[in-house]
């Protein structure tokens, strides 16, 4: 019984660390009547009226969210009570306005901007939403930036340090697609946001970065003429250029290539902040880089359950932060991404897979257990040391292109390249086109004979697909199926379905797809038929296959009516 009550309490806790992060509505800020009458057009944290208001608890987190958004002294400078009273009502941690898709770690790094905010308050509440675990590197889905950028972008010194040593500074260059691809020190230089511009260059940023103009941060400051007159604008110009030139002639100019720990995880299929698992064990991807305990490339990780070994510090030195005993550390290579919903199905015992380890280009691998490909490149590379093989999959649930920080080892369509280290990597010396339903044209001449020379036995281990729907990638049976108004990621654009169906214009089934921004082909209409509506150059019409749907191909997920 004792047992059963504490796997209850257990399981409650879990839930309640799991629960699904909101965006809250848009609303209107609510106003007092005393500040209506005085034809106020804004919440004033400072009135008792409207404080009343704040403590009221019909008043709701949409609500409080649209006071935060006023870019007025008076709720910049009280961050701190309407950041305590969203806490208050419940919510996750890393919830979002609506509006703006942004969480309060991004609304309080740029709080403390000079003359409108106070960065005392919005320094001790950014540590405190820190200490809660909001997501540090939370981007906004409208803008790309991060609380870092923003925190720079308005020159808040404190705070970009306060969150540059959250995050053990990895992400000091992290881009941003609003600034051309630019790192935070490219935000900084465009800004003349000196004081933060010093900081990224302690912490590490690199100033020969590149955005995606090909630009420098140095190339990025405004250009300024002294004269007679000069402005404060163009003295902390002509200071910018100094440091920057300074930092640059003290770094090496490779020191994007220096910085493996991204690439390497790229390669990996791994990301930050991630749940990943090693070793059986579950967590969360906390830290990657070298160590001071050792050589090599190293990640360090936050366990869901007290089994580790520390709490993110070793021999006095903090990598990470996590409570006693959540800490543990494990070389790179053997940290793999979580997935519940896997079922590695063509991961073979040691004393099978053992025989066939000689992989040469071109035969058909399986990467870690789970992924099919074939091998396009066997050897050295920049990112990581050690031998690795470069595969190009079959679907698009890869990393890359076969090229990693700059350097192209091989080529294929995009999200089709993945990197992974030999002992990641099998060969698939077993019939396996009765699940896979493989395309022979796409095989190479090594793979056919490999095909061809395929094992029974192997092939009689493994389970046969018990329903239509099966990820052939993954071996997951998926609960669903494609449906209008789900959301897809086509063309490195996000969109929603609005059309599944056969067309006049080709054959088979095909897709129609409203995307977010105006990168498409039409407006739903294609040769005088309209098969949906959208507005001009935001819809697009593809094959299922030059789609995804959370992860999954969707031409795994087309019901078969529509076949």
């Amino acid at each position: 019984m004792e047992d059963m009550e504490e796997s209850q309490v257990e399981k409650k806790h879990k839930n309640l660390a799991e629960s699904s992060i909101r965006s809250h509505r848009a609303a209107d800020p609510p106003i007092c009547s005393e500040c209506k009458e005085l034809d106020l057009s804004f919440f004033d944290p400072t009135c008792l009226g409207c404080r009343d208001l704040l403590k009221n608890p019909h008043t709701t987190v949409a609500e409080i969210f649209a006071i935060i958004r006023q870019w007025v002294p008076q709720t910049q400078q009280n961050i701190d009570i309407l950041v305590e009273e969203i806490l208050n009502r419940g919510i996750n941690i890393n919830d979002r306005d609506g509006l703006t898709d942004m969480n309060l770690l991004h609304y309080v790094a740029k709080s403390g901007a000079i003359g409108m905010g106070d960065i005392k308050v919005s320094s001790k509440v950014a540590r405190m939403l820190i200490d809660k675990r909001i997501d540090v590197n939370a981007k906004c889905r409208w803008t790309d930036m991060t609380p870092l950028h923003l925190a720079v972008y308005f020159d808040i010194e404190e705070v970009v340090k306060i969150l540059l040593e959250a995050s053990s500074s990895y992400d000091v260059d992290c881009r941003c697609k609003e600034f051309d691809n630019g790192t935070a020190l490219h935000i900084g230089c465009m800004n003349l946001s000196a004081k933060s511009v010093k900081v990224l260059l302690e912490y590490g940023s690199s100033p020969y970065a590149q955005n995606s103009l090909g630009k420098l941060p140095i190339q990025c400051i405004p250009n300024v003429e002294l004269g007679e007159n000069t402005s404060e604008a163009e003295h902390l110009a002509l200071a910018l250029k100094n440091e920057l030139t300074t930092a640059m002639k003290n770094t090496d100019p490779n020191i994007e290539k220096q910085k493996l720990n991204l690439a390497t995880l790229h390669a990996l299929g791994l990301e930050m902040h991630e749940k990943v698992t090693v070793a059986g064990k579950v967590g969360i991807l906390r830290y990657c880089g070298s160590t001071n305990f050792a050589s090599g490339q190293w990640a360090g990780i936050e366990l869901d359950k007290p089994l580790g070994k520390n709490d993110g510090s070793i021999n006095g030195f903090r990598y990470f932060s996590c409570p006693p005993d959540h800490g543990i550390f494990a070389p790179l290579t053997r940290v793999n991404k979580y997935n519940k919903n896997c079922v590695a199905r063509f991961s073979l015992p040691d004393s099978l897979s053992s025989v066939s380890t000689d992989i040469q280009l071109g035969d058909r691998v399986i990467v870690a257990g789970k992924n099919i490909g074939h091998a396009r490149y066997i050897g050295p590379t920049e990112f990581a040391s050690g031998s690795w093989i470069g595969v190009e999959l079959i679907d698009p649930v890869g990393k890359n292109n076969g090229t990693v920080a700059g350097t192209q080892y091989f080529q294929c369509e995009p999200k089709h390249g993945v990197f992974a280290p030999r002992s990641k990597v099998q060969l698939a010396n077993f019939n396996i086109s009765e699940d896979l339903d493989l395309n022979e044209d796409s095989l190479t001449e090594s793979t056919r004979t490999t095909h061809k020379k395929s094992s029974p036995k192997l092939h009689s281990m493994l389970p046969k697909p018990k329903v239509a729907n099966l990820d052939r990638t993954l071996g997951v049976q998926l609960n669903f199926t494609l449906t209008v108004g789900m959301s897809v990621f086509v063309n490195n654009e996000m969109g929603v379905v609005r059309f599944i169906g056969r067309v006049d214009f080709a054959d088979d089934i095909w897709l129609g797809v409203e995307l977010r921004k105006p990168n498409g082909k039409n407006d739903g209409t294609v040769e005088g038929k309209k098969y949906f509506s959208c507005k001009p150059l935001h819809g697009l019409m593809v094959r299922p296959s030059k789609a995804t749907c959370r992860g999954i191909n969707c031409a795994q997920l087309i019901d078969l009516k529509f076949r």
